[in-house]
């Protein structure tokens, strides 16, 4: 369901308040003013500088902007009015630590209860306050979906166009389709923002925004601290992984038509050596199911106070449900989980580990994850069961002929122009490297080139110098091998 399907689902549910966190109060608002149109309800609205207001008529009560006024003039309303209502409240959050406003507050949450008439508190973050907690129902988002989105892009460059004749839109349908996606989980008033960035450069609207706009999404992700938005990358970028490429295809079916018969694919585990690909491959992931992606870093989720480490897991399980269609990817898994018996921590670790558990199990949403393990072995075991992921591939080291590719993959986004045979003879050279680490001789080559040697005899110079992680720790490569073949476990 949608954001106003959600809300409108609670206020018809009956609960006396719910608690809408959303950094979009003007989206909120505009959908409480189509909810109260349509459906007849009166429509109240308090903030600090306004007071309690109509929305409809702007008429504000007498002496109103007073929290404990706030909270005295609600009580009244509900004992004058009985015919179906809500109170939008902004930040009233801010002033329930006050117990009077609190003890007014509450009454009025035992006067309304049961009744068409709800409370809303619109806030950018949830207050646990023990005193409400039987009262109220709690929703994310208030971010447009994706019809929403396609109306507000038209209208914002139809109103920008009577202004500059000479605007130009170019965009093929999956390139609209991208924007509209990338778009997700932004307020209203961001996006207008980030296509005004755009416009403003060129007075055009085509594919060459959608860097821009990719740019634009990861800088405000990245101030939110819990997701970090990247952008996709494509098959081509990747060197090798040709099995997980084409078990990705047959996947792309489902989010490309949204085929009601298919089940929603929950995504896959990457295991390997450090370099040999999983990053990059969880970014390709994206691209080919022509998903926006986020890297979900659980170390971040983590707090010294008590209780706020599982909110801020819910509030990001929340923040991807409303993303949905949505890639997450989860790099280094062992690493966040492997300590996860909780004897240090009081327990969190394992709560942390269980809810993760039950959202990968039951999440009904269109959220494909790609979870990255450099050492399969800490992993909990429970991850490996079938039904948390579709499938779990092992990432080798390359053969020569993927090396090769490798080799023209990253001499070619450098613009280095080398010779089949020369290419081949590096790969040669490379026996044992990882992609990480022939990107790495690469540009060690670029920094000690000069003109008296052709480009080919520095690379191979960097390949000498070049201890490959395979030959350092010889025994935990083979581990990895060998576990991987004992369970059968599919190559990239």
């Amino acid at each position: 369901m949608g954001f106003e399907e959600d809300l409108l689902s609670l206020i018809k549910s009956g609960y006396p308040l719910i608690w809408t966190e959303t950094y979009d109060e003007a989206y909120v608002r505009s959908v409480l003013l189509d909810i109260s149109r349509n459906g007849g309800y009166r429509f109240y609205e308090w903030s600090l500088t306004k007071g309690l207001c109509s929305a409809h008529t702007g008429e504000c009560l007498y002496d109103s902007k007073e929290p404990l006024k706030m909270a005295k003039n609600l009580n009244d309303l509900a004992d004058n009015v009985n015919s179906r209502a809500f109170y939008a409240l902004y930040d009233a959050d801010k002033y329930l630590d006050n117990p009077v406003v609190l003890r007014y507050f509450k009454e009025f949450l035992e006067k309304i209860k049961g009744s068409e008439r709800t409370a809303v508190i619109i806030s950018p973050s949830y207050k646990e306050i023990k005193d409400l907690y039987s009262y109220t129902a709690r929703l994310c988002g208030g971010y447009p979906d994706e019809k929403e989105i396609f109306a507000l892009i038209n209208s914002h460059l139809e109103s920008f166009r009577k202004q500059n004749p000479r605007l130009s839109v170019s965009l093929k349908p999956d390139e609209a389709r991208k924007i509209i996606r990338l778009f997700s989980g932004l307020t209203s008033e961001q996006i207008r923002r980030i296509i005004n960035r755009c416009l403003l450069d060129d007075l055009s609207f085509d594919s060459s925004d959608i860097s821009r706009i990719e740019k634009a999404k990861k800088e405000i992700f990245d101030r939110e601290g819990l997701l970090e938005y990247f952008p996709s990358s494509q098959n081509g970028e990747l060197g090798g992984f040709e099995n997980f490429k084409k078990w990705l295809s047959l996947r792309r079916k489902f989010f490309a038509g949204r085929d009601p018969s298919l089940p929603a694919p929950k995504g896959v585990m990457i295991m390997g050596a450090p370099g040999s690909g999983k990053s990059l491959s969880a970014k390709v992931a994206a691209g080919e199911l022509g998903l926006p992606l986020y890297r979900l870093d659980i170390a971040r989720l983590y707090s010294k106070y008590i209780g706020e480490t599982e909110e801020n897991l819910r509030k990001v399980f929340d923040i991807l449900s409303k993303l949905s269609p949505v890639c997450v990817w989860i790099d280094e898994l062992e690493k966040i989980f492997s300590s996860s018996s909780g004897e240090i921590d009081g327990g969190v670790s394992s709560r942390v580990l269980g809810a993760f558990l039950t959202w990968m199990q039951e999440k009904k949403d269109e959220i494909f994850v790609v979870a990255t393990s450099n050492d399969i072995s800490k992993v909990p075991y429970e991850f490996l069961r079938k039904g948390r992921f579709d499938e779990i591939f092992f990432s080798p080291l390359p053969s020569g002929e993927i090396r090769e590719k490798i080799f023209a993959i990253h001499c070619s986004k450098r613009k280095i122009a080398l010779a089949p045979d020369v290419i081949k003879k590096l790969a040669q050279l490379t026996e044992g490297f990882s992609g990480g680490e022939i990107e790495q001789v690469i540009i060690s080559a670029l920094y000690s080139k000069d003109e008296s040697r052709p480009f080919e005899f520095f690379i191979q110079e960097e390949i000498k110098k070049t201890r490959p992680l395979s030959a350092i720790r010889p025994q935990e490569t083979a581990a990895l091998k060998n576990w991987a073949q004992e369970r059968q476990i599919p190559n990239v």
